[in-house]
């Protein structure tokens, strides 16, 4: 069973994105809460699905799982298939 589900929800984040996901492991490591990180990426247009991707291989241990849309839907979609991704 898991604590908390973060979510990071992203559009041309290629510089910010693996900082906000490190962040996020450390606070859930010091709350000692089990925990999932939640990628939406939005269609960016710069190098963040890419980033996203390699921190993945890199980082493992990391319990994330990686959405992308392949055209930019806006937060509204996104908040909707966050909602759905967390009901499954």
């Amino acid at each position: 069973m898991t604590d908390i589900s973060f979510i990071a929800t992203c559009y041309n984040e290629e510089k910010h994105v693996i900082g906000e996901i490190k962040t996020l492991q450390k606070v859930a490591t010091i709350l000692e809460l089990t925990h999932e990180i939640l990628v939406f990426n939005d269609a960016s247009m710069d190098g963040t699905s890419s980033v996203v991707k390699a921190s993945m291989q890199q980082f493992s241990h990391i319990p994330a799982h990686v959405y992308q849309n392949k055209a930019n839907k806006a937060l509204p979609i996104i908040l909707l298939r966050t909602l759905y991704a967390l009901a499954c």
